[in-house]
Order: structure tokens, then sequence, then C-alpha cells
């Protein structure tokens, strides 16, 4: 699309609904943009495809050089609390990995829960033992 930056076109597909393949993403990483790029909104990539539950997305940003950001969870939920609560068991185990604080919710707009709680709260079994561990 004419007109718009690569880390706009990166942001946009991450955020999509749209059932795209982890070849698409790739293809989009092709054109270089700033993985870490953060918008005037707050918006990063990997938030974004974190949110539209884009699992193998977030581990291909996680494994291309997206960072946890310095300021995770000042406004919004940390990133592992997201992963947690949606069940992403791969991606939490990479933000992890990565550095992500497990006792750590976000904001106090984020309901006070840390990422294991969440993922208990969810049900999600094998992201809350993974976790616990």
């Amino acid at each position: 699309m004419p007109g718009k930056s690569s880390e706009k076109r990166l942001r946009d597909a991450c955020a999509s609904e749209e059932d795209r393949s982890i070849e698409d993403l790739r293809a989009l990483l092709e054109e270089g943009p700033d993985l870490n790029h953060e918008f005037s909104n707050g918006d990063l990539p990997l938030r974004c495809a974190l949110e539209a539950g884009k699992e193998d997305w977030v581990v291909e940003l996680l494994q291309r050089g997206a960072v946890i950001p310095k300021n995770d969870g000042a406004l919004y939920p940390t990133l592992l609390r997201l992963a947690a609560e949606m069940g992403l068991a791969k991606a939490a185990a990479l933000l992890l990995e990565k550095g992500a604080a497990v006792d750590y919710s976000g904001s106090s707009f984020a309901k006070c829960l840390t990422p294991l709680h969440a993922a208990a709260v969810k049900g999600h079994k094998e992201t809350f033992l993974f976790i616990l561990r």
C-alpha cells in the first residue's frame, strides 16, 4: 500500500483479525521494519499480535529481535499477562525466556492479576503450569 511505512504495515497486519500465515509475516519482515517501533498510542507490533491471538507471529517477532519494552505494563497489562490470559503457552515461555516479569501485572487498570493468576482464572492449565515452574 503506497504511503504506509513498513512499520505501519507490520502493525496493521499484526493487529488484523484476518487469518494470515506466518509466511505473510515473513514477507513483511523482508521490508526491514523496526520491530520495536512504538506508535503514538503505545502500539507495538508485538502487543498487536498478542492481542490478536497470533501466537506464531509473536514467537517469530521475538525470535527476530522484538523486545519487551522497558515500560511494559505502564499503560496496559504486561505482554506476559496477555499471553497467560489468552493461553498462549509458547508465547509465554518465550517472553519468560526474554526476561518478562512473572510477578508484575501491569498498570492499575490491569485488575492486579499477575500472569500466573490470569492463566489460572482463564483456565489455561498448560500456561499456568509453565509459568509456575
